[in-house]
């Protein structure tokens, strides 16, 4: 996939998707409005294109499947259990970062108390 970024943003947002002709041949060459930026199908290629601007995901995914004939595809009872994993990570991350800045805070706080002392002392060998 390419991403052309533009400075213009009244334009639209066109996502193409490139794939193989069927074998019959029947389909035609380009549906949906055609990006100027992407580049033209090859003989065995056919695009589709959608208009993405102001769409959600959801909306997105939609057009999307409805364009390819794509399915959702069940999540595995594996991938549960890496996303259960992932989310317990970054919960204790969370905590971890707390924590750090809470060390962070402290430290900072002792170098500020420590040069506060170094300044008083150095203040009262000058009277």
């Amino acid at each position: 996939m390419t991403v052309k970024q533009l400075d213009d943003e009244a334009g639209p947002a066109i996502l193409s998707i490139y794939s193989a002709k069927p074998a019959d041949g029947s389909a035609a060459a380009t549906t949906g409005t055609l990006d100027s930026y992407a580049p033209p199908p090859t003989e065995s290629e056919i695009v589709k294109a959608i208009d993405v601007k102001g769409k959600d995901v959801e909306q997105i995914w939609a057009a999307f499947k409805a364009a390819t004939k794509a399915e959702n595809v069940p999540v595995a009872e594996e991938d549960k259990k890496e996303m259960e994993l992932q989310e317990q990570l970054n919960a204790q991350s969370e905590i971890d970062r707390q924590r750090v800045a809470m060390v962070r805070k402290a430290k900072k706080d002792q170098e500020a108390m420590l040069e506060a002392a170094k300044a008083a002392v150095a203040k009262q060998r000058e009277e």
